[in-house]
């Protein structure tokens, strides 16, 4: 509980440096009393409006690969508050520095090339990513790693599933469009173009970015189906 505390002051971005640093102070030096009297305080004279998270669109790849829950306690990661977005998750490095173990247990890990790497990253839920800092133990990240590899292995397969129908359904539309005959008069559409952001709600960022992605991914190979089929 204290290490909870402590940890949310220690993030708190509103909170003035003298205060933060009178209260980190209390907490390290073991004066219970004053930390707990003074947080009290602090929090009644705080202005009383939930702090709202916006998901960083650099996560959702990882929450993606978690199915938006925490792989450990199944916990939605992002949460709709009045259509808004909000995070319930924390991406951590699965691999730490600061692992402990006997000097046998940590030699057997293997070392990442990079802690930023995907593949070093996981997203969980506020509760067990807090619980991994605190004691990030080789047990703990042993599990932790098992978790990564699995979903990392589902999502990639899942990917490449999707990948292959949808390809074929684009090259099926390209196919009938080019079959098309011009000297029969087309019906005229009344639809009114609209570009993505206007089509998709904002409370369905997540979608709406998945939509410029796949629309970025597939341009190219869209282009070279016109002139392939063309070309037949």
């Amino acid at each position: 509980m204290f290490f909870s505390m402590y940890r949310a002051i220690n993030n708190d971005k509103k909170m003035g440096q003298a205060k933060k640093n009178s209260l980190l102070e209390a907490y390290k030096t073991g004066r219970k009393a004053d930390f707990l009297g003074e947080l009290l305080m602090y929090v009644i004279h705080r202005s009383n409006k939930a702090t709202k998270s916006a998901v960083d669109v650099n996560d959702i790849a990882l929450l993606a690969e978690a199915h938006y829950r925490c792989p450990i306690c199944n916990h939605h990661l992002v949460e709709n508050t009045l259509n808004v977005p909000i995070s319930r998750y924390e991406i951590i490095d699965i691999f730490r520095d600061d692992i402990q173990g006997t000097p046998a247990e940590i030699a057997l890990i293997d070392k990442p090339l990079s802690l930023e790497c995907l593949s070093n990253k996981i997203a969980l839920c506020l509760d067990h990513a807090a619980a991994y800092s605190k004691h990030p133990t080789v047990e703990f990240y042993l599990n932790l790693r098992k978790l990564k590899d699995r979903l990392a292995q589902e999502y990639q397969q899942i990917a490449e599933a999707d990948a292959i129908k949808l390809e074929d359904e684009i090259k099926d539309i390209v196919e009938k469009l080019l079959k098309l005959n011009d000297s029969e008069p087309l019906e005229e559409l009344s639809l009114t173009p609209l570009n993505i952001d206007s089509k998709i709600a904002p409370k369905n960022f997540l979608l709406r970015n998945d939509v410029k992605h796949r629309v970025i991914l597939y341009y190219k190979y869209i282009n070279d189906l016109f002139f392939s089929v063309r070309a037949q």
